[in-house]
């Protein structure tokens, strides 16, 4: 073999070979470089295993081959520093013009594994970088007592035996290699018991070479071995061999039966394993995928986040140097080890690049440590300009430029992650491809997203930085700006924080300046954003006064178009979004809460002439606003005054009164979507050929209903479709029906989906990747529509996997002018 190809034992320094399909290449020809390349090539996403071959070697070991760089640099952070793990290196030439790429070997020494360890050998054979393990050696023999493999089974890693041998019984892991005397001296009268249910199993020290199965050479011929399983489950880290047998016998005597539960210690955090963010987060580099799935694409991974975000304690977390050097380390001994010594400079740099490296893959994968927050107050930004810009009458034209390049600004800071700091500390931004520090100082957030593309780490530059007059500059800044906020607050009318209770997290610079500070109180956990340029027009305009219900329902409104607006991330939809979002807020809306008659015809003709309204009105502006500066639990339970029903009230009392036309309400919805179907492709056949059709109930109920199933249609159905609307005379009523082609709904979601905030499957799996809807609109149709003592009925014919033909039919009581008119006589 060439110098360049040739990989050395660690241990005994005899030259390796390729086993498995590499093998057969390394004996085909002459040429070791053109039976690498010619093996790499063949399969080059398949990690390869070399074995040592010489007999002599005392401690066998495993390599992993990787061709991606990216996947060995991974596998190398994770068992970096371990004593059982060594990473070996070679070149080879990658393409005629001299281009060398080098490779990354692993080598494992598995003597000398750990039982907290295994678990990180399973994840990795999870993954097929080890395609074998051996977990024993027989000095005597010099040969292997035993080899496992992974395997799955319900989403749990077992050890199985490769080859076990006729008769003998599959079994999960060898925790205890201890002789059959001690063990049941330990276990005492238990020990058969435990045996016989399964616990414990017997077996002899030489049955691979023994032919009897019955040696008696050197001594106590049998070991005891426990499952894994049963390891995990009774917290039996850190203890002896002994003292797990002791443990499982008095568990067993007592019937005591807990879940599994195992702690290790990172600095002088305690954490749950491998629950915990720090051992998520490592297991999730090793696999690309989420604990209990193994679906590594990003539509599973944000699928399961959703589900198990409490579980896995996904929000913000302390990740402080200490606990990534550790997380690199792992335990060495039974007792929890020693906080590591923060004051090397150079290797707390080293380790956090090479983290801000490998949580790119998490990024890209879209999990994100703090989504649920950052959304939640960007969610809250974003209501708030939509309302002021609307309330000032601006078109969505003009709107549109400032929505969207808040929304990208969003997108681009929200595949990063922030590391707590300390208080006052400012921020270096990380290239998570390199490492190197692309933006400093207080303006980090703003500077990044606007020059950086790919992933990148935010981190508290004290961590990075060891001059102490910094930290004293850092301090005065933060008594400022705390001054500054408490200035702000007591303009605003709240009580000032202080110093003390306050926690700095980080600040945000806006583009106009509306919210500059984000603080957060450390005893009740909420989320500040304090306005300090807060000016809005004074009284020009139409007096309009508005109640409680109305402010309450207007920042409903706006946080529902919200919802609608981040559902979508092509310039094309958050155009068509905005303008139809503006246009229900318009003509829906407003109608529905009970405004004066001639507010549409206001909008309609002064459009952006409008300045500002009263200070009735900026009272409402200025209430809705205060959802920002409010708790999450307080914004939470407000948006569930909404879903309990409080605008179904509004829109279904009386709402039998008067009469309207459908086909004035008709008319109008198609010459509204007309207008965008040149973006989509999406089309609208309408069939009806009376020229007014007058029905039982006022004209915002019945235009509510209208226009919320009109925008399902239209926002369900697949681009290039056609959407179809008729409307026709059976008897006394008048049937309304939608027909379009799109998502399909399950036949048992056909009654569940018109109730409070039920949402189909196939529209989750649509939006998962952003904020999802209310889950309101069915709900509210039906409600109305029992309330205009009408029928809705849904069905759907399914045309494949993911597509469907749904049908909706609204029954609609015919207004007869005669008997209208006895009744008011009457």
């Amino acid at each position: 073999m060439k110098e360049d190809f040739v990989i050395y034992c660690p241990w005994c320094k005899a030259p390796s070979e390729f086993r498995g399909e590499l093998y057969r290449y390394m004996i085909s020809t002459n040429d070791p470089e053109e039976d690498l390349r010619r093996a790499l090539d063949d399969e080059p996403d398949r990690p390869r295993v070399l074995d040592c071959q010489n007999p002599d070697c005392w401690a066998p070991f495993q390599a992993v081959l990787c061709y991606n760089i990216d996947t060995a640099a991974r596998i190398q952070f994770a068992l970096q520093n371990r004593s059982w793990a060594t990473p070996l290196h070679f070149t080879l030439r990658k393409n005629t013009e001299g281009g060398r790429h080098t490779y990354v070997c692993v080598a494992f020494n598995m003597n000398q594994v750990r039982r907290w360890d295994r678990l990180l050998i399973s994840k990795l054979i999870d993954l097929g970088l080890i395609q074998k393990a051996v977990l024993g050696y027989s000095y005597a023999c010099r040969v292997p007592l035993a080899a496992y493999e992974a395997v799955h089974a319900n989403n749990r890693v077992f050890w199985m035996p490769i080859d076990p041998g006729e008769g003998e019984q599959a079994y999960s892991s060898w925790e205890c290699d201890y002789s059959r005397d001690v063990c049941r001296k330990a276990a005492g009268v238990e020990y058969d018991e435990m045996l016989q249910r399964g616990d414990l199993l017997e077996q002899c020290r030489y049955w691979q070479t023994c032919p009897t199965r019955q040696c008696r050479v050197g001594g106590e011929p049998y070991r005891c071995m426990v499952r894994l399983d049963l390891w995990e489950k009774y917290d039996l880290c850190y203890r002896s061999d002994v003292q797990i047998i002791r443990e499982l016998a008095r568990r067993f005597r007592e019937g005591e039966d807990r879940p599994y539960r195992s702690t290790c210690w990172a600095g002088k955090t305690e954490i749950v394993y491998p629950i915990t963010a720090q051992n998520h987060l490592l297991g999730v580099l090793m696999t690309g995928r989420l604990p209990g799935t193994s679906d590594p694409t990003p539509d599973g991974l944000i699928s399961l986040a959703q589900q198990h975000q409490q579980k896995w304690k996904m929000e913000r977390v302390p990740f402080d140097k200490e606990a990534i050097v550790h997380v690199a380390n792992g335990p060495k001994t039974s007792s929890p080890p020693n906080p590591p010594d923060i004051d090397e400079l150079a290797e707390a740099r080293s380790v956090l690049q090479q983290a801000a490296g490998y949580l790119a893959r998490i990024i890209q994968n879209r999990i994100d440590l703090q989504r649920d927050r950052r959304e939640a107050t960007f969610r809250e930004e974003l209501v708030g300009t939509l309302m002021i810009r609307l309330y000032q009458g601006l078109s969505p034209a003009k709107v549109m430029p400032e929505i969207q390049r808040r929304m990208m600004d969003f997108w681009a800071f929200k595949r990063c992650v922030i590391l707590q700091g300390r208080k006052g500390d400012k921020w270096l931004a990380l290239r998570a491809v390199d490492g190197k520090a692309v933006s400093t100082g207080a303006s980090a957030r703003v500077a990044a997203s606007a020059h950086m593309t790919g992933p990148f780490l935010l981190l508290p530059k004290s961590l990075v930085n060891e001059k102490p007059e910094l930290k004293v500059r850092k301090e005065t800044e933060l008594r400022a700006l705390i001054g500054k906020l408490d200035t702000s607050l007591a303009a605003c009318g709240h009580e000032r924080l202080g110093e003390e209770s306050l926690t700095f997290l980080h600040i945000v610079t806006r583009h106009d300046s509306r919210y500059v500070f984000c603080f957060a109180d450390r005893d009740n956990d909420k989320l500040f954003k304090i306005p300090v340029r807060a000016t809005y027009p004074r009284t020009k305009g139409k007096e309009l006064r508005l109640s409680q219900e109305c402010r309450r329902h207007i920042r409903t409104t706006c946080q529902t178009m919200v919802d609608q607006l981040l559902r979508f991330q092509h310039v094309e939809d958050i155009q068509t979004s905005i303008q139809s979002t503006t246009h229900t807020l318009r003509n829906t809306v407003v109608p529905a809460i009970g405004f004066s008659a001639d507010l549409k015809q206001i909008y309609a003709d002064k459009g952006p002439a409008i300045q500002a309204w009263d200070e009735d009105l900026h009272s409402a502006i200025e209430e809705a606003l205060a959802g920002v500066r409010m708790s999450r639990q307080a914004a939470n339970n407000e948006l569930a005054k909404f879903k309990h029903g409080h605008q179904v009230h509004l829109i279904t009392a009386g709402a039998r009164e008067d009469h309207c036309d459908l086909v004035g309400i008709l008319e109008d919805i198609r010459r509204y979507y007309d207008r965008f179907g040149e973006l989509s492709g999406k089309t609208w056949w309408c069939d009806w050929y009376s020229d007014q059709a007058l029905v039982v109930g006022r004209q915002n109920a019945v235009d509510t209903v209208i226009r919320s199933l009109a925008e399902n249609a239209y926002k369900y159905s697949y681009n290039r479709c056609r959407t179809k609307v008729s409307l026709i005379r059976r008897g006394d009523d008048w049937i309304l029906t939608f027909v379009n082609q799109g998502l399909p709904i399950d036949k048992d979601e056909l009654e569940t989906i018109k109730q409070k905030g039920v949402r189909g499957r196939h529209a989750l799996e649509r939006h998962k990747l952003h904020q999802e809807g209310t889950g309101l609109g069915m709900f509210i149709a039906n409600e109305i529509m029992g309330a205009l003592a009408g029928t809705m009925q849904i069905d759907c014919r399914p045309l494949g996997t993911d597509k469907g033909e749904t049908t909706v039919e609204l029954t609609f009581e015919a207004w007869k002018a005669s008997e209208n008119a006895e009744t008011m006589n009457e």
